[in-house]
This record gives C-alpha cells, structure tokens and sequence, in this order.
C-alpha cells in the first residue's frame, strides 16, 4: 500500500499493514477488525466510521490522525504518538491506551472509555469533556475525570 490512497470501506480484516507509510491515507468506513497497523505512519489518515475492533496501533505515529464515531474497542494504542487526534464519539471500550500520547486530542463528545487503560497516557491539554468511563477505567496516577467535565456511566 502506498501513500495517499484511498481505501474507504473496503475489508482489511486481519491485514498486516506494520510498519508501512500511509500517512493522509482514507480508511472511513473500512472494516478492519484485528488488522496490526503497529509502528505504522498513519499521520493526518482518517478512519471515521471505520470498525477497528483488536486492531493494533501499538507505537504508531498517528499524529493529527481521525476517528470520529469509529468502533475501537480492545484497540491497542500502547506507546502510540496520538497527538491531536479526534476521537469525538469513538467507542474506545476496553481499549489499551497506556503510554499513549494523547496531548491537544479530542477524546470528548460521546466517546466511550468503559474499561480503557489510560495509565501513563499524556493527556496534557486533551479535550475529554462528556467522555464517558466506568469504574474499570483506568487513568493516569492523579488525574481526576471529574474536574475533566467527564461522565460516570456503567
């Protein structure tokens, strides 16, 4: 796969993308459950829409990257570099985002935290404002969801 390409509702289930350069690429909409996308240069791509339950996104640089009412749950985003990225009504249910750096993104507006790991995650100035979390969430040692503007629901 190269650059720039547009792979919008397509079926990459399961596919090995690791490694590769697909930065501005368009995923909106593809289903890509388990796909590894790990250590991937995903800067500016969108997935809106997409499905990207299991996948892998592991020490990813998805810088400025999209996923706007995308399906990532149990995703995995250790270590990932998510500066800026719009996670506005994402369901990120039980997703690994520890070590993340999720600095100036958008993980408000409706998005789904329940069961997340965020421990050591930078969350330094993320807009989190009406993310939802439970009592499995796990967040970073001393930040407080409530002065977050973050919503409680099980």
């Amino acid at each position: 796969m190269s650059e720039k390409q547009n792979y919008a509702g397509m079926n990459l289930a399961f596919q090995s993308l690791a490694g590769q350069n697909l930065t501005m690429c368009n995923f909106e909409d593809a289903q890509m459950e388990g796909a590894d996308l790990s250590g991937a240069i995903l800067e500016g791509a969108t997935f809106d829409g997409a499905v990207l339950d299991n996948v892998n996104f592991s020490k990813a640089d998805l810088y400025m990257a999209s996923f706007f009412s995308a399906s990532l749950k149990r995703a995995n985003f250790f270590e990932a570099d998510m500066l800026g990225v719009d996670l506005g009504a994402a369901n990120l249910v039980g997703a690994n985002l520890s070590r993340a750096d999720l600095s100036k993104s958008n993980i408000g507006t409706r998005s789904r935290l329940q069961g997340a790991d965020l421990r050591e995650a930078n969350l330094s100035d993320a807009n989190l404002r009406e993310a939802e979390y439970d009592g499995r969430t796990k967040f970073p040692d001393g930040f407080d969801p409530s002065i977050n503007h973050m919503i409680f629901a099980s």
